[in-house]
């Protein structure tokens, strides 16, 4: 790979993710370790400095340099280094020819930065600019001000046409039917080479991540381009590389796999059990699990089981599966195994007792595990029956609560009040949340802090972590690991905070993520 010493990125759907209304969390960890590797990093973006409020607070901390309005500003350290501007007499053709078209609506920008409309803008572009950037430009006529750029919507085909005969292709950045008109020649291309000569780089030295076709300029400019893999098909065929789209961890596994930074050092893995390592349906776990977790731990991986099943709810998982893992999380932490010793976690007993009479009064089915690791249904449905039977082959006994330490308690209400009920029970309990059932656990305890927890006893830190999980109680593991993997067959809550989603269970999910992020050979 070439010598590399500046790196500039896009921001809408390159750095910042439309698709999850954030900056993945990889992409976060890969620009801070750049940033310690000593690269000059930089920002290259069509928004302008206005625009930014739509964006997380604090995106652009780590970054030396902001190029705004597609070229147009030069930002750092909070200072306008430089604004390029509309020659006098070409903003006076752009306006007198916009000013001419029906339906043709326009924004002007003067370089102090309050961009007005011409004229009263329709609804739909109000709301536009209100998701944007939280208000709508007032309106006011141009008076001769000096522009840095004017935007315009809605035109048809021929009024596109004329506007590109009008301002030239490399001065017009297009999307549908609105565009930027911008100073002579001035793009993303300049700006990297404003980049480039500001901090004593040659071009050669830089490489830019891109999605849209108002990323072209800037790829071919730079000595290197990647093309984010969610990104503009025009686009890529003028990529050097193309990477993963970026809600997969594209940023961070080109970058990784590319020597730019060191690929996190993941030493201890943790594995739901139902529909991560082990299908209901034919019970029993895909060969090429059970032969991915082999491999890791032969690499010397410690490999673990983070579950919400009691162990009386394990009873019928082959011994085989259970012999591969070097601890066991049960109840979502409320029982831990490492080692041969046992942790138990106790949740409030007053706080129980009222929740077990208010349940009884209302006959809502629930399950408890006592202290001593046995599991109780009572009101149970046959419902609820069904569904033990169908995920652990089997159903606990029916028992009246008789006061007994409670480790977990899952309840299966029947009306969105009774949820609401108990949620004022449980004040110094965690509750969590499922689609049929809503579990309860000690209150700092749920299998984001469980990991942890187990990671800790055996020397790892936070940045060693990985979780493999699909549903709703496996999203603090997802979020509290340093790279959370969910499956293709995952709720959508999972899908939407993964680092990275691989396929599902029953196509080789775990080992397709686990050969992708190198952690085993093909």
């Amino acid at each position: 790979m070439k010598d590399i010493r500046g790196i500039i990125f896009d921001v809408d759907d390159t750095l910042y993710s439309h698709k999850l209304n954030r900056v993945p969390e990889l992409t976060k960890y890969t620009i801070k370790k750049l940033k310690e590797n000593g690269y000059i990093l930089g920002v290259c973006t069509s928004r302008f400095p206005r625009e930014f409020s739509s964006l997380p607070e604090h995106i652009f901390d780590d970054f030396d340099m902001i190029i705004a309005g597609t070229g147009s500003i030069y930002i750092r350290n909070g200072k306008v280094l430089h604004i390029e501007k509309i020659d006098e007499s070409d903003a006076k053709t752009y306006i007198d020819y916009l000013d001419q078209q029906e339906n043709l609506y326009y924004l002007w920008t003067p370089v102090e930065g309050n961009p007005h409309f011409s004229s009263e803008p329709s609804e739909r572009i109000k709301k536009h600019h209100l998701d944007w950037d939280g208000e709508c430009p007032t309106v006011q006529k141009w008076n001769g001000e000096t522009l840095c750029t004017i935007v315009y919507y809605d035109a048809n085909e021929k009024q596109t046409q004329e506007i590109i005969d009008l301002v030239g292709e490399n001065s017009l950045e297009t999307w549908g039917n609105n565009g930027h008109m911008n100073p002579k020649n001035i793009d993303k291309a300049y700006g990297i080479k404003y980049f480039s000569k500001y901090y004593g780089l040659d071009l050669n030295e830089i490489l830019c991540f891109g999605d849209g076709q108002n990323d072209i300029s800037m790829l071919k400019t730079a000595g290197m381009g990647v093309a984010v893999g969610n990104g503009n098909d025009e686009l890529k065929k003028y990529a050097d590389f193309v990477c993963d789209p970026i809600e997969n961890a594209g940023i961070y596994t080109f970058c990784a796999d590319h020597n730019l930074i060191d690929p996190i050092d993941s030493t201890i893995f943790f594995f739901d059990i139902d529909g991560t390592t082990f299908r209901n349906d034919i019970q029993a776990s895909p060969e090429s699990t059970i032969s991915t977790i082999h491999m890791l731990r032969k690499k010397g991986k410690k490999c673990c089981i983070c579950t919400s099943r009691s162990s009386d709810e394990m009873i019928h998982l082959p011994e085989d599966y259970l012999n591969m893992f070097d601890a066991i999380i049960r109840l979502a932490g409320g029982h831990i195994t490492i080692d041969g010793n046992d942790f138990y976690q106790e949740i409030n007993h007053d706080e129980v007792c009222q929740a077990v009479k208010y349940l009884d009064k209302n006959h809502i089915p629930y399950r408890f595990v006592t202290i001593d690791e046995k599991s109780y249904l009572y009101n149970s449905t046959e419902f609820v029956r069904g569904l033990f039977r169908y995920q652990y082959g089997m159903v606990p006994p029916e028992k009246k609560y008789e006061n007994e330490k409670v480790i977990h308690l899952q309840y299966y209400p029947f009306e969105e009040s009774q949820n609401d009920d108990l949620n004022k029970i449980f004040t110094n309990s965690l509750i969590t949340h499922l689609k049929i059932s809503h579990e309860v656990t000690q209150g700092n305890i749920d299998k984001g802090n469980a990991i942890l927890k187990v990671a800790e006893y055996y020397g790892h830190d936070r940045e060693n972590t990985v979780a493999f999980g699909d549903g709703e109680n496996d999203i603090t593991m997802l979020k509290k690991a340093q790279i959370g993997i969910a499956m293709g067959n995952a709720c959508q809550q999972c899908l939407n905070i993964a680092d990275y989603v691989t396929d599902r269970i029953e196509d080789d999910g775990l080992y397709n993520a686990c050969r992708h992020f190198k952690w085993i050979e093909s």
